[in-house]
């Protein structure tokens, strides 16, 4: 130690001055040298002057044991420690005060790191201050307040500020540990560098330091207490790694919601953490854009909101959101996100899927708001992509004849955009009265023995029109299903009672019958908000298709499986939509009361005859959309009457799909320029005839020298992008969810997507 610092300290024990002699080391090693030397003199250590259960002691303390000290000597220590805490102002004022003050004792304050702060001026005491620095002063020990609830995972841990301010004199250059119930904003004028560890994220910052580059705010303190619960001695990664797939990110986020919430909460900070990208556009957009656990899954939502229409990419990015959202099949959020597209008016549409029944309803509702917005084939265009049930309802499907192939096609796409035109109510004002139907049309009765019967059930569908047979015959090609189709006409009135003739037949042949009543129900009876009176709107539909996908996928059950070899589904009417429509509804009056909806009365006596009315087996029966009088309107259809939706019925026989035809286009991408037509070829694995090809629901003829290359001239298709396209052979779909791109030939990629 520095022989100069002995002699003035030896000076001022044997002078006479009683007041305190103040010395200031930079170095712990220069301190524990001068404890050495004087060891046989008493020492006090001034923050074990805490009384009771605080943790330091306050200067009362200090100066009451400074006063009534009985030692004649004495050294003091860890002073300038404790005034650090409190600020520089704290520790010149407290300085300057016990140098003006004389005591029984002669007291040498040792500090440490202080004398830049003691700012004295008195000529009269700056004589008793010392200060040794040495070449390079010791890069002062830090504090960090732990909260005492962690006192079991937090090695090395210092029982109290006490304990620690005594541990920065001992060691520099170290981060002291302190379970306490002070804040860092107790002591906001403090010198010592203080730290946090008052919440679970700020102890998992300590044991792994990747923690810090996470926002606190990813999740709640439940949240970073569950992690800190899982978290043993590994690092953040290995912790995470133990409850999730790493290497299978997007398997981990299509089981998001079959997780607990920990395990989502390890997932979205694993994901933010590495800043992971899959092959996802919308994942890795919410992975981006959340900031915190609960944004993940809305954020998947809501990605595609930010896409324009026009954006080249836009159905390759909606496809990618409408994936992993059907993957992860949580719908908590969806009433939230259908507000959320109504502000794009009617090109919300372009932001909905048919992965919820909500957003099903909600494409219904914005087709009927804003129907003279959309020609039948923008909207098929649309809903290729984003509702596909009702785009196979919609697209056209050819009955066999031209009057009956032109009346159900509009008849469906009126019911969709829930309207009745003048002109097709003109329509059925003159087939009320021509009846042609009675002419078309066998009855269902004459084609039964026209079935084999061998192996098979038949399933009665109630109320099944033949307007859904596109979207049946679709299905079945989607399920590996064949079909085929007989058109008839039911018994009038075209109620259940005059019309199941065919449970006899079936029955003497020993041919189980299945009822699926569902159908009839909803229309008669509506249920939740299908009621017309209370929702004007067609959304019922969702719950037809429902109905019927269910059917098929029990009959394709059945077939695969190899119960039977074909399954029969057979209707006794049809129903009317229309007729609800119908606003200038006339209510006829013929001496009789109208039933089922007013569509027919019994027959009496002296009935006066209109040509709108067909009278058959004792019955009345309207055929168009007027009613009689005393009918009660229907909630949601109307059957009984003899409109053409309600007396044409189906006959379905359904096989398995043994003949699978592969078609394989030759070049993926077209190129187009304005002298340059765009041209498809393509090739089927079976030859086929009578070929057209279907893009956007438009038909297209297919020539072929040997029925199995085929070239398609695609004139009026000009716009880049990339196109879906069917293939059938003698009107009867053959193969769909086919595709060709077509490209600018005087265009680059990069300015193509411009």
């Amino acid at each position: 130690m520095d022989d100069d610092l002995e002699r003035k300290i030896d000076s001022y024990l044997k002078g006479d001055d009683k007041r305190p002699l103040v010395i200031d080391i930079g170095s712990i090693n220069i301190m524990q040298e001068l404890s050495l030397s004087r060891y046989l003199l008493k020492e006090k250590n001034v923050l074990s002057l805490a009384k009771n259960e605080c943790e330091i002691p306050s200067m009362s303390d200090i100066y009451e044991f400074m006063e009534t000290c009985e030692y004649s000597e004495c050294f003091i220590y860890r002073l300038g420690s404790l005034l650090r805490l409190f600020g520089s102002n704290v520790i010149a004022l407290t300085i300057h005060t016990l140098l003006g003050k004389t005591f029984h004792t002669k007291f040498v304050i040792v500090t440490y790191q202080c004398s830049k702060y003691f700012n004295e001026k008195d000529p009269r005491y700056i004589d008793k201050i010392i200060t040794i620095s040495p070449e390079k002063n010791d890069v002062p020990s830090s504090l960090v307040f732990v909260n005492p609830n962690f006192k079991e995972m937090v090695g090395n841990l210092k029982s109290g500020l006490k304990e620690a301010l005594d541990d920065i004199e001992k060691e520099p250059a170290k981060k002291i540990f302190v379970a306490t119930s002070f804040n860092k904003k107790d002591f906001d004028k403090t010198l010592i560098s203080i730290d946090e560890c008052k919440t679970p994220y700020d102890l998992l910052c300590i044991k792994d330091k990747k923690v810090c580059k996470l926002n606190k705010n990813f999740g709640t303190s439940n949240d970073w207490q569950t992690f800190l619960n899982h978290f043993k001695d590994d690092s953040l990664e290995q912790t995470i790694e133990k409850y999730i797939k790493a290497y299978d990110i997007l398997s981990e986020i299509r089981d998001w919601t079959s997780k607990g919430r920990d395990k989502q909460f390890l997932l979205f900070i694993y994901l933010k953490l590495k800043g992971v990208r899959t092959d996802n556009w919308a994942v890795d957009y919410a992975i981006k854009k959340s900031q915190n656990v609960d944004d993940f899954l809305r954020n998947i939502y809501d990605s595609i909101l930010n896409v324009d229409i026009k954006d080249p990419d836009f159905w390759k990015k909606y496809n990618n959101r409408k994936k992993i959202l059907k993957q992860i099949h949580d719908d908590s959020y969806i009433y939230t996100y259908s507000d959320l597209v109504t502000h794009k008016d009617e090109n919300g549409i372009y932001y909905l899927t048919d992965n919820s029944d909500v957003e099903k309803k909600k494409i219904i509702e914005i087709i009927d708001e804003y129907r003279d917005k959309f020609t039948k084939q923008k909207l098929l265009q649309i809903l290729e992509y984003v509702y596909k049930d009702l785009y196979d309802y919609l697209i056209d499907y050819n009955y066999g004849d031209e009057f009956l192939t032109n009346y159900f096609n509009n008849y469906k796409y009126l019911k969709v955009i829930n309207y009745l035109t003048a002109e097709f109510k003109s329509i059925v004002d003159k087939e009320a009265v021509e009846r042609s139907f009675k002419r078309r049309l066998p009855y269902r009765s004459e084609k039964l023995n026209d079935i084999n019967l061998d192996f098979s059930k038949v399933y009665f569908v109630d109320a099944l029109g033949v307007e859904f047979l596109g979207f049946i015959e679709r299905k079945c090609q989607e399920k590996g299903l064949a079909c085929k189709v007989n058109i008839c006409k039911s018994n009038l009135p075209s109620l259940t009672f005059a019309n199941t003739e065919f449970r006899d037949y079936f029955k003497k042949k020993g041919i189980d019958v299945v009822d699926e009543k569902r159908l009839d129900s909803l229309i008669h009876d509506g249920k939740d908000d299908y009621d017309f009176d209370k929702n004007k709107l067609p959304i019922y539909i969702v719950e037809e298709f429902k109905i019927i996908n269910e059917c098929l996928d029990n009959i394709r059950k059945n077939i695969k499986k190899q119960a039977i070899k074909k399954a029969i589904i057979i209707s006794d009417h049809g129903s009317t939509r229309l007729a609800i429509l119908n606003t200038d509804m006339v209510k006829e009056e013929v001496n009789s009361q109208g039933e089922h909806g007013g569509r027919v009365c019994k027959e009496v006596p002296e009935m006066i005859k209109i040509p709108n009315a067909i009278i058959e087996n004792d019955y009345c029966i309207l055929a168009d959309y007027n009613a009689f009088k005393g009918g009660r309107i229907g909630k949601v259809e109307m059957h009984g009457g003899a409109t053409l939706e309600e007396v044409t019925v189906p006959i379905i026989e359904i096989t398995d799909q043994t003949d699978f035809i592969e078609i394989k286009v030759f070049d993926e991408v077209i190129k187009v320029s304005s002298r340059k037509k765009a041209i498809l070829h393509f090739y089927s694995s079976k030859k086929i005839n009578n070929v057209t090809v279907k893009v956007n629901g438009k038909s297209y003829k297919a020539n072929s020298n040997d029925r199995s290359n085929f070239t398609v001239e695609l004139n009026d298709i000009q716009k880049s992008g990339v196109y879906k396209f069917e293939v059938w052979e003698n009107d009867k779909m053959i193969s769909s969810n086919n595709e060709f791109k077509i490209e600018k030939e005087s265009a680059s990629i990069n300015d193509l997507w411009r």
